[in-house]
């Protein structure tokens, strides 16, 4: 579903050569994922970050050990989306989401992951 970080990790590439690539990321513990529920899209300076709808209690427990979801940020992965925005290069412990100074920048990492979700999870179903 992408293509190889190898070259990049074992410099055969240059970084500035990968600028234009965007991961994305989820994790909501489901057999088969669902739209829109616990993502992350991620390009060369933001991410973008939608933790909420996992209600698995396990799961919940569990990030919350793993993550400080609980501390600085606050909150909890269950509940309605909620999308946080963070400048991963001025910020990369994501401390200071800046979801409301950008909306159309949210919007647009939300269309990304829309299409790839579309392409990779909808996509293997009509096969």
């Amino acid at each position: 579903d992408g293509r190889s970080l190898l070259p990049l990790l074992d410099g055969r590439v240059a970084e500035r050569d990968s600028s234009d690539r965007t991961f994305y990321f989820q994790w909501d513990a489901r057999d088969v994922p669902e739209r829109g529920l616990c993502f992350a899209v991620m390009n060369q300076r933001y991410k973008l970050v939608q933790a909420r709808g996992n209600l698995r209690p396990q799961v919940i427990e569990q990030y919350a050990q793993v993550s400080n979801w609980h501390g600085p940020k606050g909150g909890t992965i269950a509940g309605p989306p909620k999308y946080e925005l963070f400048d991963i290069e001025a910020d990369p412990g994501e401390r200071n989401d800046i979801a409301a100074r950008l909306p159309r920048l949210v919007e647009e990492m939300k269309r990304q992951y829309e299409a790839w979700f579309e392409e990779v999870w909808i996509g293997r179903e009509r096969e």
